[in-house]
């Protein structure tokens, strides 16, 4: 985390509003009020979010909304993503510590809104991993639990999407206290792996006109296009509709690249970005191929391309100059000189 981005607590701000005097309205608690730590650490860190929201809690914690704490929760999410990528366990001992805070920030809005807990939140993950894990718990079908055990973590991934499936049926028929159909011994479901879905009519009229779910139904758009990409693909390959191997995809590739520089040439925006955004989806198929993901791919190369610039500026400035286009020649050339050393150090 960059220190000009540090914040006094998880999810805050950093600013000198944080160390005001009584007279300007501290939000400090006296020190005769300092928690005492219990034995159950994660049951102290929820009563600690309490006190916070109380009426002589924080005002900037009050304050916040699960809307408003949005952003603060991202940038959590990509610093859990730094500190892996550079190995920093200490640093993601901490940064899982601050997510962990904002679980339990938006569990407690939640429970003061009269939605739900903390409790109802482990409590539903639970239930849900149980339901997701037939292999492990004895939840589901024999012979899929047989592929399971047989294939390997390729088979839970073969079968996952009929995981979920089942698992959210079972859910909602708990939800609404509809009875499971033809139940064996072990709980399983005889329409494992059905069509079932959350958004399915609930009216009971079985003379209503009923449409099978999308197969993208419950695919969230708001993450990552990359990541995005990739779902979309996987879930389309798994009605076989896909490419046979990675040479198919390239030739497309290149069909892509040729009609975006058409596009250039025809000088016509909005057909530039739909033959750019072609050129990516099919990128993101090669790699899919390749068992690449684009998302991890794309930030080694950040990496490796910060650290090679990372050179050229070290090197420009301990000869008394600064990157500028006036650099340019010197600057191509201690890149491909740094390019040169980074092979000679990965060749065996």
């Amino acid at each position: 985390m960059d220190s000009s981005q540090q914040r006094s607590s998880p999810s805050r701000p950093k600013s000198s509003d944080s160390d005001t005097t009584p007279e300007s309205g501290s939000v400090h608690a006296p020190a005769s009020s300092w928690p005492t730590p219990s034995d159950d650490p994660v049951r102290d860190l929820q009563h600690l979010v309490a006190r916070l929201r109380s009426p002589n809690g924080c005002p900037w914690d009050r304050k916040q909304t699960h809307s408003s704490l949005l952003p603060y929760t991202i940038e959590e999410v990509y610093e859990v993503v730094d500190a892996v990528e550079t190995d920093s366990w200490e640093g993601l001992k901490e940064e899982l510590g601050d997510l962990l805070f904002h679980v339990m920030l938006y569990s407690r809005i939640a429970e003061e809104q009269g939605l739900f807990s903390l409790d109802d939140v482990a409590s539903d993950a639970h239930e849900k991993m149980v339901l997701r894990h037939p292999h492990v718990f004895g939840t589901g079908e024999d012979s899929v639990s047989q592929e399971i055990a047989d294939g390997g973590a390729e088979a839970v991934v073969r079968n996952w999407d009929d995981l979920k499936k089942n698992e959210k049926a079972r859910r909602k028929r708990k939800r609404l206290h509809i009875p499971a159909p033809d139940q064996d011994a072990a709980g399983s479901d005889a329409s494992f792996g059905s069509d079932t879905s959350e958004n399915s009519d609930d009216t009971g009229d079985d003379t209503a006109p009923s449409t099978p779910p999308s197969i993208f139904e419950g695919l969230s758009n708001k993450m990552p296009s990359l990541l995005w990409a990739t779902k979309v693909q996987q879930k389309m390959a798994r009605t076989g509709f896909d490419w046979r191997n990675p040479e198919e995809i390239l030739e497309k590739v290149t069909e892509e690249a040729s009609e975006l520089v058409e596009a250039r040439h025809q000088n016509d925006p909005k057909a530039l970005e739909e033959e750019f955004g072609d050129l990516l989806f099919a990128l993101v198929n090669v790699g899919r191929h390749l068992k690449l993901h684009p998302e991890n791919a794309l930030r080694t190369t950040l990496h490796k391309v910060i650290n090679r610039f990372h050179y050229v500026e070290q090197q420009l400035h301990a000869a008394g100059h600064h990157p500028s286009p006036e650099q340019l020649e010197q600057m191509e050339m201690l890149w491909n000189h740094h390019k040169t050393l980074h092979k000679s150090e990965t060749s065996p």
